[in-house]
């Protein structure tokens, strides 16, 4: 080239090929960076079984995303940021010695979902045939945690699981919020020769109008869960069942129709129990129960109390006593962590003049499958 010629601008193939090139160094740096972080995190497990500690910390998961979510200045967004995370997590646990969680069984279904959501795929899953099963494994030590379903955005309080906290009083650690989509699944293309629709009593009244338009002549019956539904239904072609796709897939079985479920905005709310008690993280809920006490108003006082500290009610539910005297017990849900200063005096106001004030546990609000919040934290 003579002194004249000058070089011929770089094409966008050139610039595509610069920026690759560079992203490749990137990557080759994260990867070395993500191989320490699970060394350390390797270490800490084996520090803490040696000191007889929990290798689970929800709450420090928690606050590593709350901080990084407000360190990343919007330039990504705080579910991307919870999703990149949550998998680092996973794999740190997994070096760590994965935890052990009791659900709802059988395989497939949605609360199966939420403890790999909340968990991580590397989690051991105990399958369990009932709630009370559920609840006794953890009891009796036999799991280090569970998830539980407590609330449906469609068909309310699920109240076999208040009435087992009550009974068991396990420390909650954690929720979990995820959209429930239902799918109509059968083993056969079509509903030819289909006599009945099998579900948990929850989702067939959540796909109850749905069901009532495309499959009036369908038999309804209640299972114990949607998987041990889909289950059923792949060793009985005369069944259709209600369920998610993860059920569809583990069962072998056709997705008959998708989202069918009434309310488009369907959604569970888990609880996760067992575990140690997660530190704030600013953005929390604090469960509580308590027993009204003749000529008392308990809920007048626990309403006054809060509106007064300025904090919200997030959840109530009424349950029998099942005691001689004690016609009912209540279960509410407060905005805030038990240890900030607001709810602090709230509790302390309120175990003046609640009879048997308990507090359940305080911990990270979750996010509905792994999306944040507006305010970042933790079937």
């Amino acid at each position: 080239m003579t002194p004249l010629e000058l070089a011929p601008p770089p094409t966008v193939d050139d610039a595509i090929a610069a920026c690759r090139t560079r992203i490749d160094s990137i990557d080759a740096d994260l990867l070395a960076l993500i191989v320490q972080r699970v060394e350390c995190a390797a270490e800490i497990g084996r520090l803490k079984r040696r000191g007889g500690l929990p290798v689970y910390h929800p709450g420090r998961e928690s606050a590593i995303v709350a901080n990084l979510c407000a360190r990343s200045h919007g330039a990504l967004r705080d579910d991307h940021v919870a999703s990149i995370w949550g998998a680092l997590f996973s794999a740190s646990r997994e070096v760590q010695g994965a935890p052990s969680v009791a659900f709802l069984g059988p395989a497939g279904t949605y609360t199966e979902a939420a403890a790999r959501q909340h968990f991580g795929d590397a989690v051991r899953i105990d399958a369990q045939e009932t709630l009370e099963d559920v609840f006794a494994a953890l009891s009796e030590g036999d799991t280090e945690f569970a998830v539980v379903p407590i609330e449906n955005s469609t068909e309310g309080t699920i109240t076999r699981t208040v009435d087992l906290l009550a009974q068991y009083t396990p420390p909650i650690t954690g929720e979990i919020e995820q959209a429930v989509v239902h799918c109509l699944l059968g083993a056969n293309a079509s509903l030819e020769g289909v006599e009945c629709v099998l579900g948990h009593e929850q989702a067939l009244a959540q796909c109850r109008a749905w069901l009532d338009t495309h499959a009036p002549r369908l038999r309804r019956i209640a299972v114990s869960s949607n998987g041990a539904a889909a289950r059923e239904a792949a060793e009985h072609a005369h069944c259709a069942a209600i369920a998610g796709e993860p059920a569809a897939r583990r069962y072998g079985l056709r997705v008959l129709a998708r989202a069918i479920q009434d309310d488009p905005n369907n959604r569970t709310r888990f609880l996760v129990l067992g575990g140690p008690s997660p530190d704030p993280t600013g953005d929390d809920r604090t469960s509580l129960s308590f027993a009204p006490s003749d000529g008392t108003d308990e809920l007048a006082r626990l309403f006054a109390v809060l509106a007064r500290r300025g904090i919200d009610m997030l959840w109530l539910a009424v349950r029998p006593g099942r005691t001689p005297g004690l016609p009912y017990r209540y279960f509410a849900d407060l905005s805030g962590h038990a240890r900030d200063a607001r709810v602090r005096e709230a509790l302390d106001d309120l175990g003046a003049g609640l009879s048997g004030l308990r507090v359940l546990g305080a911990y990270p609000r979750g996010r509905l499958n792994g999306a944040a919040r507006t305010s970042p934290p933790g079937h």
